[in-house]
């Protein structure tokens, strides 16, 4: 991709928003437990490669706690109104069809966030 695009700031601004909630929304997944609701442990054995297996373990889950249901359906519910605004921008008009999935991947990376910088925005 050789051609540089010059999005409204509107639209840097939704996708720069996007990549916060995004980062809140796994950074909380990663912290739940593997259960919606509560539900005991198991184990199982994964064939690998030839004779080789893994032993997999799930410990007990409590489950999610009301608050963590509330915010992990605030935070999908608010990735999903970002994508759409953005998606749906009258700007992508404005570029020929074949272009837009260029513009569209540029203005992926042109607001992505450093690996690691920054704390999640807290008013999202």
């Amino acid at each position: 991709m050789s051609t540089t695009y010059h999005f409204p700031d509107r639209l840097q601004a939704l996708q720069l928003q996007l990549h916060r909630v995004r980062a809140q929304y796994e950074q909380l997944c990663r912290s739940l437990p593997w259960s919606v609701e509560p539900s005991s442990g198991r184990t199982y054995e994964r064939q690998l490669m030839g004779s080789v297996t893994q032993t997999i373990t799930f410990a007990d889950s409590p489950g999610y706690k009301p608050e963590q249901i509330l915010l992990e359906r605030r935070l999908r519910r608010r990735m999903i109104r970002l994508s759409a605004a953005i998606v749906t921008y009258a700007w992508w008009s404005t570029l020929a069809p074949g272009e837009r999935v260029d513009a569209r991947m540029a203005l992926k990376r042109l607001a992505e966030p450093q690996s690691g910088a920054g704390s999640p925005d807290k008013a999202a």
